[in-house]
């Protein structure tokens, strides 16, 4: 009882993530930018009226209001709404209100066209959600605040930062965990068919080295198990001091494994931005100092 009501207090007191949380935000900023960038030639196809596919109201829609058809016949307007709120918040101007928005847009534009959406699109709406009930604004931003806040609303936002870091971090948990339960149940990945299918065909041929990978057994049943013994053992063993960096190593090489030999890019590169947030605020800034790089929070 004693350990749970200390949990509940640190909740309050201990602001444990402000700092990489503030990363994760200019980060996926940046990698909804980029994600716009990219698509930008083809954005009329895909939200404009002449979308190739059709879409009734769903739920979300008829809730707000909103007609799909009005929106698409003003797809411009509000995809250049989007850029400057992602602008603003990557430069932390509105702050929780700019991530709400953002996430509200970021949600619109997915019912828009949810058959362009990815792997990466999907881990990254959660996301958003996430950081816009929590205080990513500790950190890089254009404008800070003259007075710091009052003790009780420092204890709520602390609160509710331990909770935004919290939920994104039990979600990445989550995916691995339900990912290897699939893949247990698929004698394609015991095997190594799976992987074996992904190095032979041309869709995800990323070198001109997986044809000639695909011809070892061992190694794409080797790849297979690699990757089914991770996404069980993260969600268990990245809570452990001793064992947390191991972890997050073997990931950053599975998901940078995956971007170069297989050209999924959009889902490893969320992924790969997440993992920085197991860490604590005090080990971020032990890290940061060896490079000589002093780290101060804003009165936010």
């Amino acid at each position: 009882m004693k350990v749970w009501r200390q949990f509940y207090i640190n909740l309050y007191t201990n602001d444990n993530r402000s700092f990489y949380l503030s990363v994760l935000r200019v980060g996926i900023s940046l990698w909804l930018i980029k994600e716009m960038l990219i698509n930008w030639p083809y954005l009329g196809m895909i939200y404009g009226s002449d979308s190739f596919v059709e879409v009734s109201n769903n739920k979300l829609f008829s809730l707000a209001r909103l007609d799909v058809q009005v929106l698409r016949e003003h797809y411009q307007w509000l995809i250049g709404m989007y850029a400057i709120l992602l602008f603003f918040n990557l430069l932390g101007i509105g702050r929780q209100f700019t991530a709400i928005l953002i996430f509200l847009f970021a949600e619109m534009f997915f019912r828009m066209n949810i058959y362009t959406g990815h792997g990466g699109m999907y881990m990254c709406r959660f996301i958003l959600l996430y950081l816009s009930i929590g205080n990513s604004y500790r950190y890089f931003i254009l404008f800070k605040r003259k007075q710091p806040r009052s003790p009780g609303r420092e204890q709520l936002s602390v609160f509710f930062t331990n909770i935004s870091a919290g939920c994104i971090m039990l979600h990445v948990c989550i995916a691995y965990f339900s990912g290897a339960i699939v893949k247990m149940q698929s004698p394609a990945w015991q095997q190594g068919i799976a992987v074996y299918n992904i190095f032979a065909g041309d869709r995800f041929n990323g070198t001109g080295y997986n044809n000639q990978l695909a011809h070892y057994g061992w190694l794409m049943k080797g790849i297979a198990w690699y990757t089914i013994v991770y996404e069980f053992a993260f969600p268990l063993f990245v809570w452990v001091n001793k064992m947390r960096t191991i972890m997050i190593i073997m990931g950053i090489l599975l998901h940078t494994g995956i971007y170069f030999m297989m050209m999924i890019y959009g889902f490893q590169e969320v992924f790969l931005l997440t993992f920085g947030l197991f860490f604590t605020n005090k080990e971020w800034c032990s890290l940061l100092r060896k490079f000589r790089i002093n780290i101060t929070p804003a009165a936010v």
